[in-house]
């Protein structure tokens, strides 16, 4: 989908949520190309590690497409994951991002910056094993009573 060179920038306190990140609208085609991609769950992925974040645009944010360069403005433990939670912070890194896979959105959970969320995906992950462990218990119940 989409990839260039990035740069961590920060926004005013407030402006971006935990589990967010967001880049320059210019980066968009064009407004339904923005639409679509605006409130998706991505992949962000450097050559050191990957994050996943819900996109969202914000002005402001500086754009260079001739050279396919930008800021991005992202937490630091997304940054912090991207670079390879090494020492030395790189001033920018080539970044990939593109729109998470349907089963890559349990990995997001599990792995999002907020612990409440965590614990809610670990819960409900939690609850859809004793559904499916109940409902084969009930299956074989079935089945040996026939």
């Amino acid at each position: 989908m989409l990839e260039a060179t990035f740069s961590r920038t920060t926004l005013p306190p407030g402006e971006l949520p935990l589990g967010w990140f967001a880049i320059a609208g210019a980066w968009a085609e064009d407004q339904p190309a923005a639409r679509h991609l605006r409130n998706r769950l991505c992949r962000i992925r450097s050559e050191h590690g990957t994050t996943y974040r819900t996109m969202r645009f914000a002005p402001g944010i500086t754009v260079d497409r001739e050279r396919q360069s930008g800021a991005l403005a992202i937490d630091y433990q997304g940054w912090a994951e991207l670079q390879g939670k090494s020492a030395e912070e790189p001033e920018s890194l080539r970044l990939h991002i593109q729109i998470a896979r349907p089963w890559e959105h349990l990995l997001a959970g599990a792995r999002h910056p907020d612990p409440v969320v965590r614990l809610a995906n670990r819960a409900a992950t939690i609850g859809l094993l004793l559904g499916l462990l109940s409902l084969t218990f009930a299956l074989l119940y079935i089945w040996r009573a026939a």
